[in-house]
């Protein structure tokens, strides 16, 4: 759905005589670093039950784990932050994280538009690919993003971030 949906919106543009500018960025370790505290905030906000977002943090905060290697357990710990690897819930609770983010990027009027719907932002997972008609545009959208990671304690990847030009009428 998101190849098909890039490729729309390209070809939209393209067609009207506008390149677009794109950026593909990749979450570092995104799953590891959600902060419960906030993620249980965000729960909050969704109205979800207070008692059900209670629960939710003091199981996040109660767990212990510990390292099996070569049949020898290390000494147990806690985590203080992560939704789990491989977790059923994990990348839902992690959309709910970045949420806020996709909505403060299609709000900024900044980016690629079609008609009166915002496609500057396309999602998968912890992978974010930002469109614009113009690097000034897309550098804006940038910005969006690098506000919202350094208050949700979340990276993007810089070896894995790549920015081009998608004219498919070439």
């Amino acid at each position: 759905m998101g190849i098909f949906g890039l490729r729309g919106i390209v070809n939209h543009y393209n067609n009207n005589g506008s390149k677009v500018f794109g950026c593909f960025l990749d979450a570092s370790k995104a799953f590891d670093n959600v902060m419960h505290e906030k993620l249980c905030l965000k729960l909050s906000d969704r109205k979800i039950p207070i008692s059900v977002v209670r629960l939710f943090y003091r199981w996040c905060k109660t767990q212990r784990f510990c390292i099996l290697w070569a049949n020898d357990y290390s000494r147990d710990f806690c985590v203080h932050k992560s939704v789990r690897q491989g977790g059923v819930l994990s990348p839902y609770l992690f959309s709910l994280y970045m949420d806020e983010l996709g909505f403060l990027l299609s709000q900024s009027g900044v980016g690629c538009r079609i008609g009166s719907t915002s496609c500057n932002n396309l999602w998968y997972a912890d992978d974010l690919c930002l469109l614009a008609p113009s690097v000034t545009a897309l550098q804006r959208l940038i910005d969006i993003c690098c506000d919202y990671v350094t208050k949700h304690n979340i990276a993007f990847n810089s070896r894995k971030t790549v920015c081009m030009v998608l004219d498919f009428s070439i």
